[in-house]
């Protein structure tokens, strides 16, 4: 009740107050387990902050929507609405010291929700994933002006190793010694040093270095005893027992790794961890197993699959709720429309009714009255239309803030798109790099040993690698400088635009926004560009938008197809592809000037003939609930249309779609 009375604060202090406590409740949800309960609260939270344009309010809600839906089991669902959280955030630099919750916004707010996305990624073994939103929360810590943030790095770069561990990549390396110097820098608490040898002596097991890892889980334990840590805390779980069970089992001492496992077993069923629970019982059953106790090791193996079974059974109950919830919210939302209806309804009758009783008066009172009442009838029509004009601005401001949320969700798959197609380049700079380290330190043995010919040879190496350490930053910078020019926010100015380029560069991105969102998908993309296309005046980043719209709709199509099972056609297995292609025609109509065509083939579910006509409309989707807004197409066709433009779109159903734009050159 206190909420819904002081949901207007009159100053910024007040506001972040507000949102602080807002934020705070979601402890009470997960306490207490109503976490349907918590996505209903928090979903009419954003509902509210939307129809105020507080983007700082829709983030927070959104953020914690996202941590509601990832403990219900709904990962994907908690990735979107994380990344819609990072979307209604700025790139200010929020001052802290006079309020906590600032830490929350603003460029520290992306270092949070970035680093937060890595962790989920981690768990759920996602390591591409993982990686990609952790080099985001990396860049965005770089930018930061105060220091406030720095307790959290150790952290983030610790699971950004964990991260390289997964991938099995060398670099895991560099990021537990960037973890180690962030911890001894800030001085950070013994549990999170605790937590780093756990992480390094796996690090070291993966190697082959088992005394190291003995090493370091050894200081592990030797920390949890002295302070006595918990096991379960804010960065994780400390787990020695299992971990020195797993080293000890690489060099054979079963027995060693069976009295450790029984004993942290036993404080872990306390605590009611049970995903960690299975964890420990199959490495307790492995154990046993290398120890030559087969009937043991049966007995751990069959305890730890029931405990899978009922993990997973109360995760499907979860999903289950959490998908009820979401069906009674839109259910509320028809009620509450379907209320608002009959309400202007029997407004109506009303009028009506005064009417016929005020015409009824009029004919008995005489012409004095009827010349009364049709003042005051005009009076009432005139409230009436300020009605009518109130309704409609309000109707004018909600089909704003959709447009800014289509748009919104639009610059987050430009954002997942670009950090999965850097990867690449840095990658090759961080190998190339570190190959010269290498060199470098051979280039110094060999100066001292006199060996000319190899140290010039070592000198020719460092060179080559240096040339293509340059070749791709330049590469990466190209990137991103290309990006920044296409994602800014629009001018509303025309200005000359190559079409190929522009077409090219949101395939791939889409291509690997999709590749980022998940790791599984696969689609073949072929270009066909007519070279003599060249450039014309378009306004890039509205455009931009509607091949990047298009493009990811023919994804989905073949995505869609590709997971729907079916025969081979002709006896061939079906391919996944999209095809983008510009050629130039003369225009249609008066044929003056000539026009650009570009076109978006796919081969993938197609579009049934009954809804072709109806998908330009607004708040019109093929989609599944939850997965489309319904103004893609919409606001695509209006954004050609002010160009002068045509969109049109071709499709047969279980075959594929294409869609047609036809732009003015000399527009």
């Amino acid at each position: 009740m206190w909420l819904l009375k002081h949901d207007r604060p009159g100053t910024k202090y007040g506001q972040y107050t507000f949102l602080g406590i807002l934020r705070a409740l979601r402890m009470v949800f997960r306490n207490t387990g109503n976490l349907s309960e918590s996505i209903e609260f928090y979903s009419t939270w954003e509902k509210k902050f939307l129809s105020k344009n507080d983007s700082a309010g829709v983030s927070v809600a959104d953020n914690v929507l996202s941590g509601s839906y990832i403990r219900l089991g709904m990962f994907e669902r908690g990735v979107d609405y994380q990344l819609k959280s990072i979307a209604f955030l700025n790139n200010r630099q929020e001052d802290y010291s006079w309020h906590s919750i600032a830490i929350l916004l603003g460029v520290s707010g992306k270092v949070n929700r970035y680093a937060v996305l890595g962790a989920y990624c981690v768990k759920e073994n996602r390591p591409a994933m993982a990686a990609g939103y952790l080099n985001e929360a990396i860049r965005y810590y770089h930018q930061l002006d105060s220091p406030l943030l720095m307790n959290d790095v150790p952290y983030l770069f610790l699971t950004m190793a964990s991260c390289k561990m997964l991938e099995k990549n060398d670099s895991s390396s560099y990021f537990f010694e960037a973890a180690w110097n962030y911890l001894k820098k800030y001085e950070s608490p013994p549990l999170e040093f605790a937590y780093y040898h756990q992480e390094k002596s796996t690090d070291f097991m993966n190697r082959g270095m088992f005394d190291s890892a003995m090493s370091s889980i050894n200081r592990t334990i030797r920390l949890r005893d002295s302070l006595n840590l918990p096991l379960s805390s804010y960065i994780g779980e400390l787990l020695p027992g299992y971990y020195k069970a797993a080293i000890l089992l690489k060099m054979n001492r079963a027995a060693e790794a069976i009295d450790l496992l029984e004993e942290e077993i036993g404080k872990v069923r306390k605590l009611n961890l049970n995903k960690i629970l299975v964890k420990e019982i199959q490495l307790l059953a492995l154990a046993y197993h290398q120890s030559g106790n087969i009937g043991e090791a049966y007995r751990h193996t069959q305890e730890a699959y029931l405990l899978l079974q009922d993990i997973i059974t109360k995760e499907n109950e979860n999903r289950f709720i959490g998908y009820e919830t979401e069906k009674k919210i839109q259910e509320n939302e028809k009620t509450i429309l379907l209320l608002d209806a009959q309400n202007k309804s029997n407004k109506k009758i009303k009028l009506y009714l005064i009417g016929i009783v005020s015409l009824l008066g009029l004919l008995a009172a005489g012409l004095a009255i009827f010349y009364r009442n049709k003042r005051k009838t005009n009076r009432e029509l005139s409230l009436k239309n300020e009605r009518l004009a109130f309704t409609l601005q309000k109707l004018q401001a909600t089909q704003t803030q959709l447009i800014q949320s289509e748009k919104m969700a639009s610059l987050g798959e430009l954002t997942a798109g670009i950090a999965h197609e850097i990867q690449n380049p840095l990658n090759f700079v961080n190998n190339f790099s570190e190959l010269n380290q290498e060199l470098a330190t051979e280039l110094v043995e060999e100066v001292e040993k006199g060996n000319t010919a190899i140290v010039k040879q070592i000198a020719e190496d460092i060179k080559a690698n240096a040339d293509k350490i340059n070749h791709h930053g330049k590469r990466a910078d190209g990137i991103v400088k290309g990006m920044l020019q296409h994602s800014r926010s629009s001018s509303g100015q025309k200005e000359l635009t190559d079409i190929n380029a522009l077409c090219d560069e949101y395939l791939r991105l889409a291509y690997h926004g999709w590749r980022a969102k998940d790791h599984s998908f696969n689609s073949k993309f072929e270009t066909k560009f007519d070279e003599s296309v060249g450039k014309i005046n378009v306004i890039p980043q509205d455009l931009g938008r509607v091949i990047l719209n298009l493009i990811n709709n023919a994804f989905f199509a073949v995505n869609e197809r590709a997971n729907t099972p079916q025969p081979p056609e002709g006896g061939v297995p079906y391919e996944p592809t999209v095809i983008v292609s510009t050629s130039l025609s003369p225009l249609s109509g008066s044929g003056v000037g000539g026009g650009v065509i570009i076109s978006i083939r796919d081969n993938g579910t197609g579009i049934p003939k009954s809804v072709v006509e109806k998908i330009f409309q607004p708040f019109f989707t093929t989609k599944p609930t939850g997965q489309g807004t319904g103004l893609g197409l919409s606001l695509s066709y209006d954004i050609v249309k002010a160009h002068g433009g045509e969109i049109k779109v071709e499709s047969e159903e279980g075959k594929g779609t294409v869609f047609i734009i036809e732009l003015p050159v000399t527009n």
